[in-house]
């Protein structure tokens, strides 16, 4: 009996050991065509941006498999898609009409609806929608709504489904209280984002803004903060050396840096330190972004809280046509939406193509393995010894 629940014991031990995930890759089209996309929902509808001769940005929407992939409201210069929710709604921040941060919400129609405000409420910019329909953002509410030279603040605000807005506070910390910015809200109406003197926030359960300081020693939360439905937080930071990180945050809500694939950001010939940009995360606290490896070129990667960092090259088993893939952007149910990249090998000239990382199968962790033939190994031990025990008592 002893070695039965021995083994059985290893062997739930091994099979709780999470599988590592391996990909092959489906070529979606043109990155010129369909743009960066940046967030994606379980229908395939996806919001992103597109770069112009000018330099300036539009967003872009459409549908993955669909006929057309349209940058909605053209002429609008600088705009800036949100997140997509899962009934295809998304929050565009624009220049225009209005060039004091004017926020539009969109449907994938192409239909505008302005956002309501408050009545003390000047300029506002939205930034994130949840899966309810509530979008997050900050606005400058006014001291004196009938006296707009008594000055204003910033305050974090939320537009309930209802169209009402929940004014949750002055973001406050020791350097500014000016300055600050929303990026994300989950699907319990909490919200994350930047301080002023450029902390990391978040607002709990009670709506209670919550500042959650900085990385390491020196460092500086930058942006880009995003937030799951476990209310697991990641981000962007700047350290002491000036290098760029990426970070999560554990269960005290410690922000932990995730690290980088050891190479350092190149620009004209020169070095810019090591360098992680986090672009995504799931409900399991895995994160996608982006990372300079060994050969200073960028490279995507899948972090989990098991394996740590992975250059998501190396979890790929058909690279099909592609010489790597330069960045995952955003998690599509087990599927990750990239940006992969073909050169060619005279001109050394390369082409980028939006792909998705379809998994095709898991590997078990090696110890989690190891753990299963050890178990193995201890039941046909004991049996031998029980075995010749009761030959000698015979």
């Amino acid at each position: 009996m002893m070695e039965r629940l021995v083994f059985l014991g290893l062997l739930v031990v091994s099979l709780s050991v999470q599988a590592m995930p391996m990909f092959q890759v489906e070529d979606l089209g043109l990155q010129s065509d369909l743009g960066y996309i940046t967030s994606i929902n379980s229908g395939g509808q996806y919001t992103g941006y597109k770069s112009n001769p000018d330099w300036s940005i539009n967003y872009v929407a459409g549908t993955i498999g669909g006929s057309t992939h349209s940058i909605f409201g053209a002429g609008r210069s600088n705009s800036k898609a949100t997140n997509i929710n899962s009934s295809g709604e998304f929050v565009i921040s624009s220049n225009y009409p209005d060039p004091n941060h004017s926020s539009i919400s969109v449907n994938m129609n192409g239909t505008d609806i302005n956002l309501l405000q408050a009545p003390n409420i000047g300029a506002a910019s939205y930034s994130a929608i949840n899966n309810s329909g509530q979008v997050a953002g900050f606005a400058n509410t006014y001291i004196d709504p009938n006296n707009h030279d008594a000055g204003y603040t910033e305050q974090v605000v939320r537009v309930e489904v209802d169209g009402t807005i929940s004014q949750l506070g002055v973001v406050q910390d020791f350097n500014s209280t000016h300055g600050a910015k929303v990026d994300g809200i989950n699907s319990s109406g909490q919200i994350v984002g930047v301080t002023g003197g450029q902390h990391a926030f978040r607002t709990g359960s009670d709506d209670q803004i919550q500042d959650l300081g900085f990385v390491g020693v020196g460092g500086t939360v930058t942006g880009g903060t995003i937030i799951n439905d476990s209310g697991t937080i990641a981000g962007q930071f700047q350290s002491a050396d000036f290098s760029t990180g990426s970070f999560i945050s554990d269960e005290y809500d410690n922000l932990i840096d995730i690290g980088n694939l050891g190479g350092q950001l190149e620009w004209g010939g020169t070095l810019y330190g090591t360098a992680n940009f986090v672009t995504d995360i799931n409900d399991s606290g895995q994160l996608l972004g982006l990372s300079y490896a060994t050969n200073n070129k960028a490279n995507g990667y899948l972090y989990d809280s098991v394996f740590g960092l992975l250059n998501i090259n190396d979890l790929i088993m058909d690279m099909g046509p592609f010489d790597y893939i330069a960045s995952t952007t955003a998690f599509w149910g087990d599927s990750i939406i990239g940006v992969g990249v073909m050169v060619d090998d005279i001109t050394g000239e390369y082409v980028e193509h939006i792909v998705a990382l379809r998994q095709v199968t898991s590997v078990s962790e090696p110890g989690s393995l190891g753990l299963m033939l050890l178990g193995f190994i201890g039941v046909v031990v004991s049996r031998r010894k029980s075995t010749a025990k009761s030959l000698i008592d015979s």
